[in-house]
């Protein structure tokens, strides 16, 4: 069993009592840095709040924190904290909320609805997913709230640095792809520009487990016979080349079953294809304009008109011509999406006015003919 799993057996057992002081100051201390200069608030001051932060132009963002693991208890305690808050002349024109409960889109559009009823504004939410990679990732934290011991675990299901919300983020325009990959009984390639979604769509194949960057040989064999995978992902193959020669060898050398699936930069695939010989190359493209409005509205906040794109045509920067087994990929790496694409989608339900960021598209897909 992989950390993550382990870690979401320990929140999911209700058997197992949590600190409620203790996961505030935890709580407090790992979204402070999100938010430099947030104040905790010492027990029995708090009149609602665990911590607050005061911004340049007199606004109070205020933190409520609870442990509980339950939606009920989640909305229970934003509730009943702003009403504390309320009826101190307690002032919070913003307000972030953080629990150990499942928040989905429309869970988040309630909690935002509660807020409005006290006349704050609700602007993030942590919840499970985001602990749950925030205790992987802190062990000190990790062994005080949870008692987990960490060990080099090698095998993950989402790699490093994937968005909290990674779980919950709609799959749009994905259909063939996934198909494709799933249904091919090969090892892949995914190859693509940043921000194009290859992680994003590695993680949506059946059964997808992340390599660790960095793994120990003797350890990832000892995690391979334990996990029994069916696919392992090496995510940024093209400076990991150690990482899939272990991987690799550890599947010949103990004649293991699971595909090896890869994603890579366009000009990356050719190297990494070395590595693979007889895979898959998939390309995951940009994301049309048209996608960006369903992906918006599915994340509740509604489009506007960021870009002068025609319709059905990618959204990022325009590709230079480069080909690779009769199909064209993007330049080179250091041509990077524009600024205004890298804004990720906030984590809560309110309407913030952002700029739409890519999260993937594709287009044509062809298997490697030949190589010399």
């Amino acid at each position: 069993m992989n950390l993550l799993d382990r870690i979401d057996q320990r929140l999911d057992d209700t058997r197992y009592r949590l600190q409620q002081s203790d996961f505030e100051d935890c709580a407090a201390a790992l979204i402070g840095h999100d938010y430099p200069g947030l104040v905790p608030v010492t027990g029995g001051t708090d009149h609602g709040l665990d911590a607050e932060f005061v911004r340049p132009n007199g606004q109070v963002l205020g933190l409520i924190i609870t442990s509980s693991r339950t939606w009920e208890g989640a909305k229970k305690s934003l509730r009943g904290s702003l009403e504390s808050a309320r009826d101190h002349n307690k002032r919070v024109d913003q307000v972030v909320a953080a629990n150990l409960a499942e928040v989905n889109r429309q869970k988040r559009i309630q909690l935002t609805a509660i807020a409005h009823e006290f006349r704050c504004e609700l602007i993030q939410v942590y919840d499970r997913p985001w602990f749950a990679k925030a205790f992987r990732d802190e062990p000190d934290w990790r062994r005080k709230i949870l008692h987990i011991e960490g060990g080099a675990f090698s095998l993950s299901r989402s790699p490093r640095g994937a968005r909290p919300d990674e779980h919950q983020l709609p799959t749009v325009g994905r259909d063939e792809l996934l198909d494709r990959a799933e249904n091919s009984g090969q090892d892949l390639i995914l190859g693509g520009v940043p921000g194009a979604g290859k992680s994003h769509v590695a993680g949506r194949l059946p059964g997808a487990l992340f390599l660790e960057p960095n793994t120990a040989p003797g350890r990832l064999l000892d995690d391979l016979l334990t996990a029994k995978p069916t696919l392992v992902v090496v995510d940024d193959a093209g400076g990991r080349t150690d990482d899939m020669g272990h991987l690799l060898h550890a599947r010949h050398a103990e004649n293991l079953k699971f595909r090896v699936a890869v994603t890579c930069w366009p000009h990356e695939m050719e190297s990494v294809a070395d590595h693979l010989p007889n895979a898959l190359d998939l390309e995951v493209d940009l994301v049309t304009v048209e996608e960006i409005g369903t992906l918006l509205r599915e994340r509740g906040i509604p489009q506007t008109s960021s870009s002068s794109k025609a319709p059905g045509k990618p959204y990022g920067p325009d590709k230079r011509s480069g080909t690779r087994s009769g199909r064209s990929f993007a330049g080179p790496k250091h041509h990077l999406r524009p600024s205004s694409c890298s804004q990720p989608l906030p984590l809560s339900g309110t309407p913030t006015r952002i700029k739409p960021a890519p999260s993937r598209s594709y287009s044509n897909s062809a298997p490697r003919s030949s190589r010399s």
